[in-house]
């Protein structure tokens, strides 16, 4: 594996790259061949989308940057053995969800981020709906603090429900979770915002004045 990925490089310095409409197989199959700049195109058309991921998972941007170049590294390294028995989309956000869940497991628990928008209230009980609170406030740091203090395993599902839109068909493949864990997962995860924003809000409300008698 050469020292710098081709896709580190600037656009510029790339020259011609392959079709950026080509499908995945096409790219694969001619990365397969010895063409590295049909890398580029696969981390072209997937990069914002790993990024995202990651940022959900992990919170800080630094980190999801981190954590998303490690995937694409990873992606790289083992594309020669991607076997096709899963959509590549799959395959690369599973790595990335995998990158995002084994540093957020070598972390020290942190302590809750105390809320300071008001707007963050709508997700006091998100529903089982992808329309509602969380989606609506994917990109919301407030929500990302929060999130940010949950399990990991609660944070992917959340993630990949939410932030990124996925079904639970999609969500079962990326994490290779069965269905039912699916749902029960994701369930107590939608609870544990919840508890953790009330528990949050709360501590930000000011002391009650003592009443007079």
């Amino acid at each position: 594996m050469p020292a710098s990925l081709s896709w580190q490089r600037s656009a510029e310095a790339r020259g011609a790259m392959p079709d950026l409409s080509a499908p995945d197989e096409q790219l694969i199959r001619s990365f397969r061949a010895g063409n590295e700049e049909a890398f580029d195109r696969l981390f072209l058309r997937y990069q914002d989308y790993v990024y995202n991921i990651c940022l959900g998972i992990l919170s800080n941007p630094d980190d999801a940057r981190d954590a998303a170049q490690e995937a694409f590294l990873r992606v790289h390294r083992n594309l020669e053995r991607f076997n096709g028995r899963s959509a590549l989309t799959t395959w690369i956000y599973r790595i990335a969800v995998n990158e995002c869940l084994g540093r957020v497991r070598k972390r020290r628990p942190q302590p809750p981020v105390p809320l300071e928008d008001p707007q963050a209230a709508r997700l006091r009980d998100p529903g089982p709906q992808p329309g509602d609170g969380l989606a609506r406030a994917a990109q919301d740091q407030v929500v990302r603090q929060i999130v940010a203090g949950l399990k990991p395993d609660y944070r992917a599902a959340l993630v990949l429900r939410y932030f990124q839109e996925m079904s639970y068909e999609e969500m079962r493949a990326v994490l290779r979770w069965s269905l039912p864990q699916v749902k029960v997962k994701l369930h107590r995860a939608r609870k544990a915002f919840a508890r953790a924003y009330a528990e949050a809000a709360e501590a930000e409300q000011p002391p009650q004045e003592e009443t007079l008698r």
